[in-house]
C-alpha cells in the first residue's frame, strides 16, 4: 500500500519536530480509514482525518489555545484540535504544538489491554 502524499508530508514534518524537541521515542504511522495515525511510544498523539491539516490530541486548555492561535476543533474528534496549515511550513510552531501534544498523551493513563485469548477463556468459564 502506497502512503498518500499528503500523510508523507506530515510525517516528515513530525519527525523533524519530534528531533527538533529532542524525543528519544521513534514516530510510529498507522494508515486507517483514509487518514493516518500518528504515535509515539505506542500511544497516539496526532491524526490526519483525509483532508485539511494534522490534529494533535492537546488537553482541554491547551487545544482551546491552539484555537485561539489559528487551529480549529476537529469534526467528531473531541480532543483533536486541526493545526493552522501554515504549521507545516513554520518548524517552530509545529514543533511547540507537537511537543504539547506528545507531553499531553504521555501523562495520560496507559490504556489496558486484554488480549482475544484471555477474554475467550473468560466466555468460557462463564
Amino acid at each position: 500500500m502506497t502512503v498518500p502524499e499528503n500523510i508523507r508530508r506530515w510525517e516528515y514534518a513530525l519527525t523533524a519536530a519530534l528531533a527538533e524537541l529532542q524525543f528519544p521515542a521513534a514516530l510510529e504511522v498507522r494508515l486507517m480509514f483514509g487518514g493516518a495515525g500518528f504515535y509515539v511510544d505506542g500511544r497516539i498523539f496526532a491524526a490526519w482525518f483525509g483532508r485539511g491539516s494534522v490534529a494533535l490530541k492537546l488537553s482541554e486548555d491547551e487545544g482551546q489555545a491552539l484555537i485561539a492561535s489559528g487551529g480549529r476543533a476537529s469534526e467528531g474528534a473531541r480532543l483533536y484540535i486541526e493545526l493552522p496549515e501554515t504549521a507545516l511550513n513554520d518548524p517552530a510552531q509545529l514543533s511547540t504544538w507537537v511537543g504539547k501534544s506528545v507531553r499531553y498523551v504521555r501523562s495520560l493513563p496507559s490504556k489496558r489491554r486484554t488480549s482475544k485469548n484471555k477474554t475467550k477463556a473468560q466466555a468460557e468459564s462463564s
